[in-house]
C-alpha cells in the first residue's frame, strides 16, 4: 500500500473544512485539505470595493454561537449588531411592518408541537392569518432555512427554532472588515504565510491545502480512504467531508 498523504484528508476548504482542519491539527494530526476552487472560504466570499467589504456569500452572524464567537475573538474582530426597522411595501407604498412581523411571529409561535407532523405549507394553509403574513413566513422559511415549504416538516422547524433561541438567534451581526477575515484567521492558525499552494507548485514541500483540486470520487475500505481528484489520487486512514449537501447531490 502506498504511503498516506496525511493522517486525515479534509475535503472542502469552506468554513467547516477550515474549522475541522484547525481542530485536527491542534490535536497533532497531519492534515491535508482538498479544495476545488482557487480560493479558500467556500460560501464565504468578500470583495473589497472603495475600502468597503461587499459580501457575495454569507453576510450575517446569526445569534451568538460560541464556536463562531471564539473565532471572532481570536481574530481580534468586533462584530457590529444589525439594528433598524423592518419596512414592507404594501400596495406600492413602504410601510412600518411591526404589525405584520408580530403576526408572522405569532404564526410560528402557534405551530403545534404535538400530533402528527405535516409540511409547513399545509400548516399555514390551515390557519387564518393574513395573506401577507403567510407569504412573509414562506419567504423566511425558503430564504433563511433554504427549505421547500411543501417538504419541510413542522416538527423540524420547531427544533430549528429552539436551537436558534438557545443562541439568541433573533440578534444578527455583520463583520465590518468582511466575513473573509474569519477564513483568513482559520487559515493562518494552521499555515505559515505562503504555505497554501496550487497543485503545480513542485518547488515547495507538500502543502497542507491543495487548491484547484476537485474531488471526483472517494473509495473507502477499512483503514484507508482513497480520494480521486482532478490532480491525482491521495490516501489517508480517514477523511472528513465538509461539502454542502447540494454539491454532494450534484
Amino acid at each position: 500500500m502506498k504511503s498516506p498523504a496525511a493522517d486525515v484528508i479534509v475535503i472542502g476548504a469552506g468554513i467547516a473544512g477550515l474549522a475541522a482542519m484547525q481542530r485536527l491539527a491542534a490535536a497533532g494530526m497531519d492534515v491535508l485539505v482538498l479544495e476545488a476552487r482557487e480560493r479558500l472560504g467556500g460560501r464565504i466570499c468578500t470583495q473589497q470595493h472603495d475600502g468597503y467589504p461587499v459580501e457575495l456569500g454569507a453576510e450575517f452572524v446569526h445569534g451568538r454561537p460560541p464556536e463562531m464567537l471564539e473565532i471572532i475573538r481570536s481574530a481580534g474582530l468586533k462584530p457590529a449588531e444589525v439594528c433598524g426597522e423592518f419596512r414592507t411595501k404594501i400596495a406600492g407604498h413602504w410601510e412600518d411592518s411591526d404589525n405584520l412581523m408580530s403576526e408572522v411571529n405569532e404564526l410560528f409561535d402557534k405551530i403545534p408541537s404535538g400530533g402528527p407532523d405535516q409540511s409547513f405549507h399545509d400548516y399555514i394553509e390551515s390557519t387564518n392569518y393574513s395573506v401577507n403574513a403567510r407569504q412573509q413566513a414562506i419567504f423566511f422559511v425558503e430564504g433563511f432555512h433554504a427549505a421547500d415549504v411543501r417538504k419541510v416538516g413542522m416538527h423540524w422547524l420547531l427544533k430549528a427554532t429552539k436551537a436558534e433561541e438557545s443562541i439568541d438567534g433573533d440578534t444578527s451581526f455583520r463583520m465590518p472588515e468582511g466575513y473573509s477575515r474569519l477564513v483568513e484567521t482559520l487559515a493562518y492558525d494552521i499555515h505559515k504565510p505562503g504555505d497554501v499552494h496550487k497543485p503545480d507548485d513542485v518547488h515547495k514541500q507538500a502543502p497542507r491545502v491543495l487548491l484547484n483540486t476537485r474531488v471526483t470520487a472517494i473509495r473507502w475500505q477499512k483503514g484507508e480512504v482513497l480520494v480521486i481528484t482532478s490532480q491525482g489520487e491521495y490516501r489517508a486512514p480517514r477523511a472528513v467531508i465538509t461539502l454542502p449537501l447540494g454539491v454532494l447531490q450534484a
